[in-house]
């Protein structure tokens, strides 16, 4: 598995790494893909899905990612799988973001497209079918 499509002059706009709260894995965006490595095995996933923003569950069991396509995913970082589980509007934007402690839901603040903000609860095990 490459999980470096273009190492050469493009290397040097990757997003900075956000570890993993354990700090066993790390997780960072190229230009046209996500990649999370495993830092003392030097193994890992890579996807096809520029990630904007990562979120790690407060154990380091699933990493929820915004990506430039107003998705939101979560990945099993250990398991190489990646699941869609939230689709914004092209009028909403993702502003902030937390996990709550029981891992299983995240709290959205999305800023709407008239400048108003909202709250949204997204419960990831209902929509989470890599559990």
């Amino acid at each position: 598995m490459n999980l470096f499509k273009n190492v050469g002059p493009g290397w040097v706009r990757t997003s900075v790494p956000v570890f993993s709260p354990d700090k066993k894995v790390m997780a960072f965006a190229t230009e046209d893909q996500t990649i999370i490595r495993d830092v003392s095995k030097s193994s890992g996933s890579a996807w096809d899905v520029r990630g904007e923003k990562f979120l790690w569950s407060w154990d380091s069991t699933l990493l929820a990612i915004y990506a430039s396509n107003r998705k939101i995913y979560v990945a099993l970082p250990n398991k190489g799988d990646l699941q869609e589980i939230y689709s914004m509007s092209a009028f909403e934007d993702l502003e902030d973001w937390i996990w709550f402690a029981d891992h299983q839901h995240i709290i959205l603040i999305v800023e709407c497209g008239d400048g108003n903000r909202q709250i949204r609860v997204l419960s990831v095990l209902e929509r989470c079918l890599i559990q």
